[in-house]
């Protein structure tokens, strides 16, 4: 069987590392943590609060939490409830 090998920009392609890289671009897509923040809430003498939105259900997070759930940890990793949406 012949491989075509291509040099392109000084990296190796061929269809199966292609595929493999595809493959794996996909799988991390997929474990990445969708976050949204819907709202920030400001108050004299107090840290900002912002609510989230996380795989479908809504947090009420400090700056703290924010940051971990933007690194990539998971609510329930980090103690949070979800909230009503009611409000």
């Amino acid at each position: 069987m012949l491989r075509f090998v291509l040099r392109v920009g000084g990296y190796l392609s061929c269809p199966n590392y292609v595929a493999r890289q595809k493959a794996k671009r996909a799988a991390v897509a997929q474990t990445k943590l969708q976050l949204l923040i819907s709202a920030k809430r400001f108050k004299t003498g107090a840290e900002p609060k912002y609510r989230v939105l996380v795989r479908g259900k809504y947090h009420d997070v400090g700056p703290r939490a924010l940051t971990f759930l933007q690194a990539g940890r998971t609510p329930n990793a980090i103690g949070l409830t979800p909230i009503d949406e009611d409000e």
